[in-house]
């Protein structure tokens, strides 16, 4: 719902690492496409998990997501944010709905599909 996607956006800027990284996999439920530039910026977040959650659910997000991991991956000034997109993208090859293994090496997906 609206209310809920709005309710998670703004638990991604908590002071607590905890609420930040279970918004950010609760938003990857929602699959919404507006939610990508948040999760983006979760990318960057201190906190480990946050980053995970938040690369995780940018997997979950389609066409968008993984074209938003993949410049991360390749582009962001944060390292910790590439390692978080390159972790996903690493792990994610959609065949039949189920994410199974890749691996991102040189900047190409290799085992896995897009």
């Amino acid at each position: 719902s609206r209310a809920a996607k709005e309710i998670l956006i703004r638990l991604m800027v908590a002071p607590e690492w905890e609420v930040r990284a279970q918004a950010a996999r609760a938003l990857g439920y929602l699959s919404s496409p507006d939610t990508a530039g948040i999760l983006v910026q979760g990318l960057r977040d201190r906190s480990f998990w946050v980053r995970r959650n938040s690369s995780l659910s940018l997997a979950t997000m389609g066409d968008l997501g993984r074209a938003s991991l993949q410049d991360a991956a390749l582009t962001d000034s944060d390292r910790f944010a590439r390692d978080a997109a390159r972790d996903a993208l690493g792990r994610l090859s959609v065949n039949g709905g189920a994410l199974t293994g890749g691996k991102l090496t040189g900047g190409k997906l290799t085992g896995g599909k897009l």
